[in-house]
């Protein structure tokens, strides 16, 4: 029998206080400093000035102003938190120099009642306790121990006095007197007093650190070190949590969305959530458990050989594999121990016997548990308050009162069982002997039976009896129950209100509720699902009270046993799915897809993958075992040692040399671009295109240019729904000359345009196909070709087989979206269309708008363009029209509509780049120019130059040249609404190099370049090219947060009023919707739009601004060119923001 020779983790210290006096002190002193914090700082739209001390910077002097407009509390609040704070630094300094590391043995009377006698002894335990103390008695021995003491306490009392004497400072400086920061006796002052700051906080809170390190920090490292390995899964999703989905605001739209379906909410409340619970607090104890199990040459062989001793297997007497989904309790062979010992060299390389995991490991995985359900509950929380019109804080506190309240409740129940234990009443129980266990049924099964185990000397005994605490307090128990009905109610009321389409935040409150209740019935179940183990709510020798013995022994090994089928259940779903969505030509652009919740098939295919990776790393464990014991059992193996190498690492060597094989096909053709014949059919020329337009068109009004910003499905909903008003208001047909987007705004231009192009849809039926386009769920589609057919990227270019032939994830895309515009009427198709060349919509079309579309090139970050014409006109970008054709018989191939058109949407990872051969890889337009200007402006160019010889240009540029760009970031929105006050922003102040240089990688390319366009059309001198007469801005209204503005803008803004004209644009949007402002769900980034959402965007497209615009455009006169007198009429355009 090997021994134990698992190392013992050290002691535990506990920390306290060596009076209530230190105690109560210390609370009162935090409390207020906490309290004082939020209290403290001027109410100032920056969020720089933190402190009084900012109010020294140059840059901040505006707010002065601000400040003394307000009540002098928040001078009082600033001064009492630096009071407060050095208190509580010299108070933590103390305490931790003055304290000491206390043993004591701690003696516990046990009683222990066996068939009415009772017996009665002591247990003696040591206790090591560090008490803090700061009283007089304890600093003198403290000084002459540490003379450094007295330096310590002099830095605190210059810290002190010079930071209160700073006050009168800030109080002369907010009175008016600025010359007092030019004074020497300031400068030596707040020197004195930023260093003494410095060294305080390194005093009080160091010394803090460093003990801490010195009681906890070897404990916390050998746990980790011991049991680390066993949270990989626990620590994958919680990070992927805590990151993806806190950090990205189209989360609001899926969990809206999951509440407003009843069969995602079904799946994700009945399955996928508790999968998440499960992996995160589940996998660590059952990954340890069979480590344990399968530690030791004897263990093993206990449980293989009376496993597999013998012929007749059935799901009464499972074999080993079963091991991965089935509870121990389920093999009713481990009943009857077997005599003999391992075969000399049986596991000779496996010696240690693991002790089970301490309680600090459970306790760790049920705070990780905990952890993950409270962040799901702030992140709804934050979707249904920070949607409120008055966008109510209780968001924030929301989270830390429920943890609190979880935190007591699981306290309280601890306690409960400790003062069991404590009280050392133990109650005698007996179980049953059962000659033929494999007879027993399911329900039988799960009761406790007598059975053999082994000793720590490996003799044999059967065990017929067991100790258990006697646990009188069963109100927390009742309160855990209650709390798990509770939420089974919230969950039912949920469902119900779904399926009755009651408004979101009718349902999305009852799914925050019972969200909330769900980690108390959590936390009941983590200290009640093992309770039977160790305690009893019943005495043997009375009568029993419910609940029995029998009930919470059945509660605990049946939602074991319902966690280890999880595991299987999952991986099996999420394989077919992936099965499906790698083999199915159209899964990307299926109803099915587009019915599904992008975050259930995140949490299903991710949680997958986790359950994956458990199941075979159990399953290599189990295979190794066993495979050493079909050596040693053999007889013709005797003396042989096995030699065979393990299934671990045979399965990672396998693993390993396939992605070394797969990576010699990167670069396959999957995301090759397919070009098309352009027989019998012609592209017209700019020349013609021009001239018929003006034909077409009244000589009075003025000629418009569309660019769209790129956004996702936001952009081009908004989009499509902003050139459905002006056609509405007669400003398309006749008017509208050219359209450029990038991103999703192209995508939104394309989709209009074809729109335009179907002469048999009446103005109605456009716009209930408009909304179909933003109701429809394209994320799913998206995020489901993303995991599942990424393996194609790896397909060879074999003959015949090539993967160009497989529709990629942004195929499926585009057929999506054709399927909702084409019908699939006719000659509508997407694969009709997708044969044609890219002008094939404009064929006899007199009045359709010239669209250009926008990518980028990965490889050398230039512009790529399509134009339905014969030539590219914009000089100096890549034409992507067209492209040499290798086959015989064809000179050229052209590109189809749908293809061009997804060029342009195709972010970085979350789309695939396009691949051209001869011209690079493309990514998503908004890379390089994310407003779709820059294309506009290059064309009017190359008609300017021309007009100097064509008459039909020079009719074009005889009209009035309007330029709208349609918008629809926040970032957008808030630089157009405070643009005359541009000059008074102070651009990062405080930020690091680092940052700095994070910061322009991040954004090169995609807010530079619109902002620049914005500045360059709208200066005056400029107009005098005659290129475009007037810019004007179509803009998405965003309700602002009190940091929108700063953050929007890239740094702070200095305008003492900011805070009342932010809440003036935010009462003007409420205004403007009315009944329906109550709760708002702006618009997010992504490709899933909330219904909420659609229709505040809908709302927002008659916004009076918006409405403006489109008046000034429809009262614009036809614009008289220069005459050769040097006459000029009079231009009355709209005024731009910022001019006078």
């Amino acid at each position: 029998m090997s021994k134990n020779t698992s190392k013992k983790p050290p002691p535990l210290v506990r920390w306290w206080f060596s009076n209530t006096r230190d105690a109560v002190i210390v609370g009162v002193v935090l409390l207020l400093t906490v309290v004082l914090y939020f209290l403290r700082a001027p109410a100032t739209p920056s969020p720089l000035i933190a402190s009084y001390l900012d109010l020294l910077s140059p840059d901040a002097a505006w707010v002065i102003e601000y400040v003394r407009e307000q009540s002098a509390a928040s001078f009082f609040f600033s001064f009492a938190f630096d009071l407060s704070l050095i208190l509580l630094l010299l108070l933590t300094f103390l305490l931790c120099k003055g304290s000491d590391l206390t043993t004591t043995e701690v003696a516990t009377r046990v009683v222990v009642r066996e068939f009415g006698w009772s017996r009665l002894w002591k247990e003696a335990t040591d206790r090591t306790t560090r008490y803090a103390k700061q009283g007089a008695s304890n600093w003198s021995n403290t000084f002459r121990a540490n003379r450094g003491l007295f330096l310590a306490i002099f830095i605190f009392l210059v810290m002190l006095i010079s930071n209160s004497a700073l006050y009168s400072y800030y109080a002369q400086l907010i009175e008016g007197n600025e010359d007092v920061l030019t004074k020497t006796g300031f400068r030596v002052l707040y020197f004195i007093a930023i260093v003494s700051r410095l060294a305080g906080f390194f005093l009080g809170f160091g010394t803090f650190i460093r003990y801490f390190l010195e009681d906890f920090g070897s404990p916390i490292l050998n746990f980790f070190r011991q049991y680390g390995n066993y949270f990989y899964p626990a620590l994958i999703s919680i990070g992927i949590v805590s990151v993806v989905f806190t950090k990205m605001d189209q989360f609001d739209g899926l969990f809206i969305e999951l509440v407003r379906s009843p069969g995602n909410f079904l799946l994700f409340s009945i399955f996928l959530f508790p999968a998440s619970v499960i992996i995160i607090w589940f996998a660590p104890s059952y990954l340890a458990f069979s480590d344990q199990q399968f530690s030791s040459r004897q263990k093993s062989w206990d449980i293989i050989n009376r496993l597999h001793n013998g012929s007749y297997f059935s799901w009464r007497r499972p074999h080993l594999f079963y091991w991965l989904f089935l509870h121990k309790r389920a093999f009713s062979q481990l009943d009857t121990l077997s005599r003999e010992s391992p075969p000399p060299g049986y596991l000779s390389d496996i010696e240690t016997d693991r002790d089970y995991p301490p309680v600090s490991f459970h306790r760790f995985r049920a705070f990780l548990g905990m952890f993950y359900i409270l962040t799901l509950i702030g992140l709804c929380a934050d979707i249904y308050f920070g949607n409120r019109a008055d966008m109510s804080a209780a968001s924030g506190a929301i989270v830390p009162l429920v943890g609190f309240g979880v935190l007591l409740y699981t306290v309280l129940a601890m306690r409960s069982l400790n003062i069991a234990r404590r009280r050392r009443i133990r109650e005698y129980r007996i179980y049953r002997e059962v000659a033929y266990p494999q007879s027993l049924s399911l329900a039988q099964r799960l009761r406790e039976r007598a059975r053999e185990k082994r000793n720590r000397h490996g003799d044999v005994y059967l065990k017929r009896t067991d100790w258990a605490y006697f646990v009188s307090d069963r109100n927390m128990f009742w309160t855990g129950l209650a709390s798990t009905l509770i939420a089974l109610a919230l969950f039912l009321a949920t469902l119900v209100f779904s399926i009755k389409g009651a408004p979101w935040h009718q349902s999305f409150l009852l799914f925050l509720c019972f969200l909330i209740v769900s980690i108390f019935a959590f936390s009941w179940l983590t200290v009640y699902l093992p309770f039977f183990q160790s305690f009893t709510f019943n005495r043997r020798l009375k009568s029993h009270h419910w609940p029995t013995d029998r009930m919470m022994d059945w509660m605990d090994y049946f939602v074991v046993q319902v966690m280890l089928l999880a595991n299987p259940i999952l991986v099996i779903c999420a394989g077919l799915f992936f099965l499906v969505g790698f083999s199915w030509g159209g899964f990307v652009s299926s109803p099915f897809i587009q019915g599904l919740n992008p975050l259930n098939i995140y949490l299903l295919l991710i949680n997958g993958v986790i359950a994956s990776i458990i199941l075979v790393d159990r399953y290599l464990l189990l295979r190794d075992r066993y495979g050493r014991y079909l050596h040693h059992i053999n007889p013709q193996n005797a003396g042989v040692p096995y030699q065979a190498v393990s299934a671990a690492n045979f399965f990672w060597g396998a693993a390993i040399i396939i992605v070394l094989l797969a990576t010699a096909y990167l670069g396959n053709s999957y995301h090759e671009i397919t070009y098309t014949s352009t027989q019998n059919s012609e592209a017209p020329d700019l020349r013609d295109f021009t001239k018929t337009f003006l034909d077409n068109s009244d000589d009075d009004q003025p000629i418009i240019l569309v660019a769209a910003d790129g956004g996702g499905l936001k952009a081009c909903y908004w989009t499509m729904l902003n050139l459905e008003a002006m056609e509405e208001d007669s400003l398309f047909d006749g008017q509208v000359f050219a359209l450029s987007g990038a991103s999703g705004g192209t995508i939104g231009i394309s989709m209009y345009t074809f729109l335009r192009a179907r002469k048999d849809l009446s103005p109605e039926r456009r716009r209930q196909l408009i909304d179909s386009i933003g109701s429809t769920n394209f994320l799913a589609g998206d995020f489901a070709g993303l995991l599942t057919r990424f393996p194609h990227n790896y397909w060879p270019d074999l003959p015949g087989l090539e993967p160009w032939q497989l529709e990629d994830r942004q195929e499926g895309m585009a057929r999506a979206y054709l399927n909702i515009v084409g019908e699939r009427q006719p000659g509508w198709t997407y694969d009709e269309i997708n044969e044609q060349p890219f002008w094939h919509i404009w064929k006899d079309q007199t009045t359709l708008p010239l669209m250009i579309v926008n990518t980028a090139n990965s490889e050398d970050g230039r512009l790529g363009t399509v134009f339905p014409l014969r030539e590219n006109p914009v000089r100096g970008t890549i034409d992507l029209t067209r492209k040499p054709s290798l086959a015989k018989n064809r000179e050229t191939e052209v590109i189809s509509y749908p293809q061009a058109t997804f060029l342009s949407n195709r972010f970085p990872v979350a789309s695939p780049a396009a691949r051209i051969p001869g011209k690079g890889h493309f990514v998503d337009a908004g890379t390089a120019e994310n407003s779709g200007i820059s294309s506009l402006y290059y064309l009017l160019q190359h008609m300017k130059a021309r007009s100097v010889t064509d008459t039909v240009f020079q009719r074009f540029f005889d009209r009035t040249i309007v330029l709208i760009s349609m918008r629809n970031a926040a970032s957008r929105f808030v630089r157009d609404k405070f643009l005359e006050n541009l000059g008074y922003m102070n651009r990062y102040p405080y930020i690091s190099e680092l940052s700095a240089t994070t910061n322009a990688a991040l954004n090169s390319g995609m807010t530079g370049i619109p902002i620049r366009w914005d500045d360059y059309l709208r200066d005056t001198t400029l107009r005098g090219l005659a290129l475009v007469d007037t810019f004007m801005t179509i803009n998405l209204p965003f309700r602002l947060n009190e940091g929108d503005i700063t953050s929007s803008l890239g740094g702070e803004i200095a305008l003492k009023d900011l805070g009342k004209r932010r809440d003036n644009i935010n009462r003007e949007i409420h205004r403007h919707l009315g009944p329906d402002s109550a709760f708002i769900v702006l618009p997010p980034l992504g490709r899933l739009l909330a219904e909420p959402t659609r229709s505040y965007m809908k709302k927002m497209v008659r916004y009076p601004d918006n409405r403006a615009v489109l008046e000034a455009i429809k009262s614009l006169q036809q614009r008289k060119k220069k005459r050769g007198d040097g006459a000029q009429d009079a231009v009355f355009l709209p005024k731009e923001p910022g001019e006078e």
